[in-house]
């Protein structure tokens, strides 16, 4: 158990001084996770994450609590076995505070994007402990094949995060590739048992891309700065 808290703890160190204007803004949704129908390394996933980032700050706006954005995009393979990821959970200590919950389904209907957007009114709070209190919401409207995607902030007064936590068991994976095998990226995390594998490749394979090239390697180089700045999905036990 000691290796997995060390984890959270690097990505902690490694954003612990951002600012706010570095959180991932909603709206990240694109064709292609909507026309995808399964996950190629594992055809019987329920789901699998898209990207999830966590930008940890002190707030200035907030008499500088400590805050964190919570960013976090799902593809659905199955809703019925993914009703973890569809109704979401978040705790907080009797002074912490959720705020600025978003919350957006989009699937396809005859080939054309939809979407449905969490109201306010369909948020809930409730004090589950003498010291916890749990907010929830329930993804509107998801289908099989549907991308969910929602963003929220935490704040508390206090610095810290909570040990005896866990990897999620469904998949997680970022890569992108150049054209014509200029060069790729892959980022994968596994859970197996007790152990969580991370597991990253960067190639290039030319030394001088021309001007045409040159969108593509910036693409390339912000998925893997999207990557690195993002947070293991993590669950308590």
């Amino acid at each position: 158990m000691k290796k997995l808290f060390l984890i959270p703890l690097l990505f902690l160190g490694h954003t612990f001084f951002a600012q706010q204007d570095r959180s991932t803004s909603m709206g990240q949704i694109t064709s292609e996770e909507l026309q995808m129908t399964s996950y190629a390394r594992d055809s019987t996933a329920k789901a699998l994450v898209l990207f999830e980032h966590a930008n940890y700050y002190r707030d200035s706006k907030s008499d500088y609590r400590f805050a964190t954005d919570h960013y976090k995009r799902i593809k659905i393979f199955n809703k019925d076995a993914a009703k973890e990821e569809i109704i979401v959970k978040i705790y907080t200590g009797k002074e912490g505070l959720v705020k600025n919950i978003k919350a957006v389904t989009y699937y396809l209907e005859d080939g054309l994007q939809k979407s449905i957007t969490l109201e306010q009114d369909q948020i809930f709070t409730s004090q589950v402990s003498e010291r916890f209190k749990e907010t929830s919401f329930t993804l509107p409207g998801v289908i099989d094949g549907a991308v969910i995607e929602y963003s929220y902030k935490k704040t508390t007064p206090y610095l810290g995060i909570s040990d005896w936590y866990f990897q999620s068991d469904i998949p997680k994976e970022t890569g992108v590739k150049l054209p014509d095998n200029g060069g790729s990226y892959i980022y994968k995390v596994q859970h197996k048992g007790n152990q969580i594998k991370i597991f990253t490749r960067f190639q290039i394979a030319k030394n001088v891309f021309t001007s045409e090239e040159y969108f593509y390697v910036k693409e390339l180089f912000k998925k893997i700065i999207e990557a690195e700045k993002g947070m293991i999905e993590i669950k308590k036990i």
